[in-house]
Formats: C-alpha cells, structure tokens, sequence
C-alpha cells in the first residue's frame, strides 16, 4: 500500500488500465487525497486548497477501483485533517465548492466514540454507491470522507439544490443509519462565504433504511450485486408501481410531442412575431421538500421588459424520482399558464421556457416536453445539467469545453447520442459565461429554433424568462420569512 508520504504530492496519478470483461461504470471516477494538516486556517481561497489537494488516481469500472483502493491507506489509517474525495469525472474538476456553486453537500459527523474500524467500512459502503449510481441522479457529484482530530466524517456532493432532499434520504439509506441520526446540509455559496463547509443546517430524515449492508469483501462479484440492489426504485421510497404508471404516462404523451416548429414566428428573420415569452421555475422553502413557491414570468421580446408575474405557494406532495421530475411540477406550472391565459389574454405566453430538460432525457420526454403537451403551448427546456441518454455524459460535454468547442459567446455544439440522434445543444450563452447551458426541444418548437430563442434573451448565462422567474420565486420566499 502507497502511504501519504510515498504520495508526497508529486508522484504520478495511478490510472489502471480498462478490460473488456470488466464490470464498467456509467462515468470515470477520480480519487483525490487533500493534506489540511499544514493550513493555518480553514479560511483558504480556491487557489491555495488547490496547493493542498492532488489526483491519486482514476478509474472506469469496479476492478478499476478496487486495483486503486487497494494502493493506498485505508480512511482509518489516515492522520488528523486528510481526506480522500471520490468524484465523478477524470480529475479536471477539482472538489472545490467553487466548481459547484449552485449545489451543497449533505454531511454526517461521528461523535468521538465512534470505533474508527468502522469508518473504512461506511467509507467503503459510500464508495460504492457512488460508483453503482444507487443515487439515481448525475446530481450527485462526488463524496468525500474526513478523518478530524478525535472524530470523522462523510459526506455527498451535489450540484445542484433540487436533488437536495432526494439524495439526503438516499444517503440515510446508503449507510443504514437509524431515524435519529443527524445529518448536516450546507450549501457551497454558504461554505464559501463563511470559508468552512461546517455548521450546516440540521436534518433528520424519515424514511426507511436500505436492506441490511453487507459485510466487507472485495471481491468483484460481491461489488456488482451490492451496486445492483442499491440501484433499486424502491429503495428511494416509493412504490414500484407509481414508477410504472408515470412510465405509461409518459409514453403516452410522448406520441402527441411536436419537437419541431409549429409557429410562424419561428421562420421570420429575428423571431419577428415572437412578442411574449414565458419563463417558469420552482423555488423550495428553507427547511421543506414540498413548501415551495411557483412562479411564472412574461416578458417581452425583444426588449425584455417584465409584463406579467405570477408567485404562489404550492405544495409538492408527489415523490422526487430522477427522470420523472414533471409529474412532481408540471401540473402547478401548468395551472399557472393556465390562470393567465384566462385572466390575461393580452399577456399571456406564445412561447415557455422552463428550467429543466425537453427532449434531451434518458426516455427522450423530459419536463419541457411534459410541459409543452399539457398546456398545449411550444415550450423549450434549459438546464445547467442533464440525466445520461443515449449514451451522451456529462463528462464528454466537458471535455468538449475544456478542448475548446465552445470559444465565444453564442458558439453550441450538437448533443449527439449513440443512436445518431440529436438531443439537445450545449450553448456558450454570453462572453462571461464559460460553461454551457444545455438546451433542448420541448413541444410545437425545434432544436435550432430553441437555441436561437436563448442565445437572444440572454444577458447572463440563463434567458432572462427563466432568471427572472427564478429570483422572483425566492424574493417571494424571502419577504415571507421562508427562506
């Protein structure tokens, strides 16, 4: 076994080659090792904690790992203020709360009594759901465990605050922990803020734990069936039959989608005709997975000017299950287009945009889709992330940046799957803004007509419809004391 002062950050990262008989992962995965002992303070800006943290390696499949894991010190055997980070990707990005400023990470901090034989096996336990994607959502972007002066901890990294509570309870699940343990949740905005990822907000989640965790084996066999039974729906708490009849239902609406033009405004030069546009989002309550504020914003194009807003409290009472998002929103965004409709005619939306994914989904009818359908209106999707589908990745799409293919403002590149089919695009949106947006057909709207229509209501990396709905849905939750 590599020690910590073999590594002694200069030796070459260790990248075990790829088999074809072995068990592949949906995504490479990076194994980090980062040294607080030497820091002065917790207080360090991204460029010096990037001084403090190197890649020991990667990985592509579960004997991958297990040959990686098996060079280095166990969790238990390292010294006071180190930390191993598994995250997705192939090293490019850092575990840094600056990569992922729109998500957090939910923590779990053992008391001192905690037997620390144990904590390779709950780090192993981690590991592996990350590596089998028991969380059931790219969300989910890494895990970390850290060994304290007389304690420990774990904890997941999201990058994005959707998934927030739907990973919580998964995490609960992953590790068997009881009803009365506590777990932490911060976001990084705030651990930036305060220069310390602790003193999160407390949780205690209800929900049923996952079936009894097995016991340490390293064997690969043992690895594929635990990844394979932590995958499992039911293990996010909910019934396997909702699963299926969401299924049927989205088969069903898939047929009546349009992902191609259906407006006269499309066609013109400039999107002449093209005077309203509605943009739609979803903000949570502090505290609350189902507390929530819906709003929808019109606003004129191409001035951008604000015509209309709508904000109310809603309640999402249906389960979060990664791919089936709209039947949690859709129907309280749809009632929102609706009131205006009929209330305000000469206000109401030619065109939604919603932020979520259109066609580019793993069955091809994504939120945007489901939206367009039931409102019968064209309707775009726009997102920061996306599920896998057809076999594109997250991780391709950012090599692609890194290598480049996106070197000004308004510059896309196709999301092109293993069928040949397009899906969506990745759009540069602005000078400023490096990472792309992913933009994706919804219903009566094409691809090329969808990223023309972001591209021009841009002023920062989201469309104004869909910023504005966004920071009105949590001023609203703001004045309300809810957030």
């Amino acid at each position: 076994k590599a020690t910590v002062s073999v590594l002694n950050w200069r030796g070459s990262p260790l990248h075990p080659p790829m088999r074809s008989e072995e068990h592949k992962t949906q995504d490479a995965w990076a194994l980090w090792l980062a040294d607080r002992q030497a820091a002065a303070t917790y207080g360090e800006g991204e460029q010096e904690w990037g001084r403090r943290i190197a890649p020991v390696g990667r990985c592509c499949s579960l004997e991958g790992f297990f040959m990686l894991y098996s060079r280095v010190l166990r969790p238990s055997k390292l010294g006071p203020q180190m930390s191993y980070y598994l995250f997705r990707g192939c090293g490019g990005n850092k575990p840094t709360w600056e990569a992922y400023p729109d998500g957090g990470h939910w923590g779990i901090t053992f008391a001192p009594a905690f037997d620390r034989g144990q904590l390779d096996r709950v780090w192993e336990q981690l590991a592996f759901a990350l590596l089998g994607e028991a969380f059931d959502t790219a969300h989910v972007v890494g895990g970390c465990v850290s060994v304290k002066k007389g304690t420990c901890a774990l904890s997941v990294w999201i990058d994005s605050e959707r998934v927030k509570f739907g990973v919580g309870k998964a995490l609960r699940g992953v590790l068997n922990l009881g009803e009365d343990v506590c777990m932490e949740y911060k976001t990084h905005s705030q651990s930036i803020k305060d220069a310390t990822g602790q003193g999160g907000e407390a949780y205690v989640l209800r929900s049923p734990p996952l079936d009894p965790t097995p016991q340490k084996d390293e064997n690969i066999d043992h690895a594929v069936r635990y990844t394979k039974r932590l995958a499992g729906a039911e293990k996010l708490g909910y019934d396997e039959s909702l699963l299926a009849n969401w299924t049927a239902q989205q088969e069903e609406m898939k047929a009546r989608c349009v992902l191609e033009d259906t407006e006269a405004w499309a066609a013109e030069e400039g999107l002449k005709g093209l005077a309203r546009i509605g943009g739609l989002d979803i903000s949570f309550a502090k505290d609350s997975a189902e507390d929530a504020a819906a709003t929808l914003v019109v606003i004129e194009y191409p001035s951008m000017k604000v015509l209309h807003e709508t904000t109310r409290m809603v309640k999402l009472t249906q389960p979060y299950i990664p791919g089936f998002l709209a039947f949690r929103e859709v129907p309280l965004l749809a009632e929102l287009v609706e009131n205006v409709r009929r209330g305000s005619p000469g206000v109401a939306p030619q065109l939604l945009m919603l932020d979520g994914n259109g066609a580019l989904h793993p069955r091809g009818f994504g939120a945007a889709c489901q939206l367009g359908v039931v409102a019968d209106l064209p309707c775009l999707g726009v997102a920061k992330t996306f599920l896998k589908a057809d076999g594109i990745a997250m991780q391709t799409v950012k090599d692609k940046v890194k290598a480049g293919d996106l070197p000004h403002a308004g510059a896309s590149f196709p999301l092109v799957g293993a069928s040949g089919r397009t899906w969506g695009g990745a759009l540069r949106t602005t000078a400023q803004s490096v990472n792309p947006v992913f933009v994706s057909a919804g219903h009566r709207v094409s691809l090329k007509t969808s990223l023309e229509v972001v591209q021009r209501t841009c002023k920062y990396r989201v469309p104004e419809a869909i910023r504005q709905a966004d920071y009105l849905s949590r001023e609203f939750l703001r004045k309300q004391g809810l957030l």
